[in-house]
């Protein structure tokens, strides 16, 4: 009994202090949005503060998706340095299933980047942004592919 306790109290401490050494990687601010909300804020957006509400938003969204696309990218180097998870019979279920989802991840970041970039651009009022004249409904229209 004395050992499965210190097995146990062993086992604890160690998820505890690596638990105590894992420090959020995203400096931005991840911006809570409901479905109804987004879609609301990209319809209407009009002011500086709310496009770079959406910017904030769409770049939490993309280090979510860069740090997926990196974890699938290191889970598909293990497995291909694993003789026994690289081979013809278990390759489709493993390597190729984690680079596919390590690209699709990425190119997903890379959407979100896109959008938060466009609505910094958006609240700064460059030149650049995308015109309003054409009414809410093209810039929901464009932003939905996007994010599709």
């Amino acid at each position: 009994m004395k050992r499965i306790g210190s097995i146990f109290a062993l086992m604890l401490a160690m998820t505890i202090t690596v638990i105590a050494q894992v420090s959020p990687a995203s400096p931005v601010k991840p911006e809570k949005l409901s479905k109804s909300e987004l879609r609301s804020l990209i319809a209407t957006a009009t002011t500086p503060e709310q496009h770079m509400r959406l910017a904030q938003y769409y770049a939490a969204k993309a280090q979510r998706y860069f740090a997926e696309s990196n974890e699938h990218q290191e889970m598909a180097e293990q497995f291909r340095n694993n003789p026994m998870m690289n081979n013809d019979k278990r390759r489709f279920g493993t390597v190729d299933h984690c680079e596919y989802y390590a690209q699709f991840f990425k190119q997903r970041a890379i959407n979100m980047q896109s959008l938060a970039n466009m609505q910094k651009l958006m609240a700064a009022g460059t030149k650049n942004s995308e015109p309003r004249h054409h009414g809410p409904g093209v810039a929901l229209k464009r932003t939905t592919r996007l994010l599709s």
